[in-house]
């Protein structure tokens, strides 16, 4: 089973990702800014939890230490009217450090006003052959709204999601990640 990492465990959709994926068998931990939050939650004591800031990458550099699955579920719920370039800032910081601690695969829930549920699924292997990048997008549609619209959009999602891998190819290139302490 994999060790999961899942960020966002005081919200909505993080609070009962939690207990599915402690009944699938997986160890996990839960990143909380308020980890006291998570006290009096019934699956609180089968889990690890890490106090970390999503803006502070060393702190979520440490949350991800020894993970192979992360979910990143947070959203900024406004308080500021810069909420948008928050998010934006604290998202890449998270996936920067998931790609320096050796995560395998980086969940994202989309934040999409859709008549379903929306996961976008990004993993890095590393071979002698090279590095593969793999993406995959998921939709769970809810009731005749979720398959009408899925059935509408579907036939341009690769339009919309087909240049991605060469954006964060180049993005990757741009940035030359490396691990803090290795050169």
């Amino acid at each position: 089973m994999a060790r999961c990492l899942v960020t966002g465990a005081t919200g909505y959709i993080g609070g009962r990702l939690v207990p599915e994926l402690l009944a699938a068998g997986h160890e996990v931990r839960c990143m909380a800014r308020s980890p006291g939050r998570l006290r009096d939650l019934p699956w609180r004591e089968r889990t690890e939890v890490v106090k970390a800031d999503a803006a502070d990458a060393s702190q979520v550099l440490a949350a991800l230490e020894d993970i192979d699955v992360a979910y990143y579920l947070i959203h900024t719920m406004g308080g500021s009217r810069h909420f948008a370039h928050q998010d934006r800032q604290a998202a890449e910081v998270f996936a920067t450090a998931a790609g320096l601690a050796g995560v395998r695969r980086l969940r994202l829930r989309a934040e999409m006003r859709l008549p379903g549920l929306a996961w976008l699924e990004l993993s890095v292997s590393r071979s002698d052959a090279g590095t593969v990048y793999r993406q995959r997008a998921f939709f769970h549609p809810h009731g005749l709204a979720g398959h009408l619209y899925w059935w509408a959009v579907s036939p341009f999602h690769g339009l919309i999601f087909g240049r991605m891998p060469l954006n964060v190819a180049a993005a990757a290139a741009r940035r030359e990640f490396r691990r803090p302490g290795r050169s």
